[in-house]
């Protein structure tokens, strides 16, 4: 139960707390029709959970497909991603992977988009295991911030420094915003 409560708050805290220092920073985020390419590139840009996914294969094994090539994975064989790391891949986002550019998601290659997006939920997980909490973690961070933003002027305290940011067993803790 305690990685679930951690997963379904401090998870979703993270992405909003990410997504509003890039708003912060970029007064132009706050129109509307902009906001949710925002809180996509907020959450790449600062995925709320930084370690690695890790999974056990099924015990009969499984077969993924890696670079158009079919690689069976024996079961019980541990493999994982980071998904920091996959958003930052500069084959999927562009040369300026890892500079925070919501217009990224305005791509009108829809393959290209499709590829992008897939590769962004990763932060959720995938297939079977999935986080359940998916849908209600993407509708409490696009409400929370845009009721944020309807309802306060935000700004920065300390515009040189905005955060403290450290790694906790995979989750980024953000203070003194």
């Amino acid at each position: 139960m305690r990685t679930e409560s951690i997963a379904g708050s401090d998870t979703t805290a993270g992405a909003i707390r990410g997504t509003l220092l890039h708003i912060m920073t970029n007064p132009c985020t706050k129109n509307l029709p902009y906001l949710q390419a925002v809180i996509r590139e907020g959450m790449r840009v600062w995925p709320p959970v930084a370690n690695i996914f890790s999974r056990d294969v099924p015990a009969g094994g499984d077969t993924l497909v890696v670079d158009d090539e079919s690689v069976f994975l024996p079961g019980g064989t541990c493999i994982g991603y980071s998904a920091y790391a996959m958003h930052q891949n500069e084959e999927i986002y562009g040369t300026d992977a890892e500079a925070f550019q919501p217009e990224r998601w305005f791509e009108s290659d829809q393959a290209k988009l499709a590829d992008m997006i897939l590769t962004n939920d990763l932060m959720f997980g995938y297939g079977k295991l999935q986080s359940l909490g998916k849908p209600v973690a993407q509708i409490e961070i696009g409400k929370t911030i845009f009721e944020l933003l309807r309802n306060f002027d935000l700004a920065l305290i300390r515009p040189t420094r905005p955060w403290d940011v450290r790694n906790l067993v995979g989750l980024f803790a953000i203070s003194s915003m």
